[in-house]
């Protein structure tokens, strides 16, 4: 059966946690991450977490159909390919088409997401951002409204947007990941650091 976004992501997630909790180094980490993203079918996926535990009562498998419900298409997704820096940089700036979904992915390095001069910003734009023994910096446009979740190992997350109040502007969900690393995200007007 073919894979969809939703289980990739549900998979590069384990991953994320699985590099937290020690069970997989920083290259291992990039390399399953690679592999989920260019996955075909589930069967790929499973075969990313079959050597790791479940966590809690949530299986380690991808997401699949449930018996006795039919299957709805999915719209297409707007997915980018992840931006990764390993032991270098990466970065987007400028005037660039962002996808509705993002990862970055920085190990023992940077990696910078610059939205401002992004056309057009997608109204509620779902960004992936982890950092093993690296950064990852993202700059919105002011106004933006950012909801951010995930987790801090030896390492910070940090949120420094301006208000939106009254406006109706483009929304952020950031999941970051930080271990030994940090992850940051904040409002600034274009022309301007």
């Amino acid at each position: 059966m073919r894979a969809s976004d939703r289980e990739r992501h549900a998979v590069v997630e384990r991953l994320e946690v699985a590099a937290a909790e020690g069970r997989l180094d920083p290259d291992e980490l990039r390399a399953r991450t690679d592999a989920a993203y260019a996955a075909r079918t589930l069967h790929d996926l499973t075969v990313l977490t079959a050597d790791l535990p479940r966590v809690g009562s949530t299986p380690v498998v991808p997401l699949g159909p449930v018996p006795g419900v039919p299957a709805v298409p999915a719209a297409p997704a707007a997915t980018a390919p992840p931006v990764v820096a390993v032991f270098g940089g990466a970065e987007r700036r400028g005037r660039w088409r962002p996808a509705a979904r993002q990862t970055a992915v920085a190990v023992f390095g940077g990696v910078v997401l610059d939205y401002r001069e992004a056309e057009p910003l997608p109204q509620v734009l779902h960004l992936r951002a982890t950092a093993v023994f690296g950064g990852v910096d993202v700059v919105v446009p002011e106004g933006t409204t950012v909801e951010m979740s995930g987790f801090a190992v030896f390492g910070g997350r940090s949120a420094n947007v301006a208000s939106a109040a009254g406006r109706s502007g483009p929304v952020v969900r950031l999941r970051a990941v930080a271990v030994f690393g940090g992850v940051s995200i904040r409002s600034a007007t274009p022309g301007t650091d």
